[in-house]
């Protein structure tokens, strides 16, 4: 192999190693973004299980509260019933 076919090749291997290296960087550019919005979304996702774990204990609270209302309802309900009873009874 000759100076000149030697420089050729390594003028050859030099060229596609910069057009790797500059494919490598947009490659890295790209990731890099890609990385930067899944950061995004999981910071929005996290925001979004937040409120529904607020949600789903307002729910909790609320059920609660309708509970307590069936069972004074079902006691007001009682006491009407045994009046009646004792009206029908007389």
């Amino acid at each position: 192999m000759t100076i000149d076919e030697r420089i050729q090749f390594l003028l050859q291997s030099t060229e596609s190693l910069h057009s790797n290296m500059q494919e490598l960087h947009g490659s890295m550019g790209q990731l890099r973004e890609s990385m930067q919005q899944l950061g995004e979304s999981s910071k929005q996702l996290q925001e979004t299980a937040a409120k529904q774990g607020d949600s789903i204990q307002e729910l909790i609270r609320l059920a609660r509260i309708d509970g307590e209302n069936i069972n004074r309802l079902a006691t007001i309900a009682e006491s009407h019933s045994e009046r009646l009873d004792r009206v029908e009874g007389e």
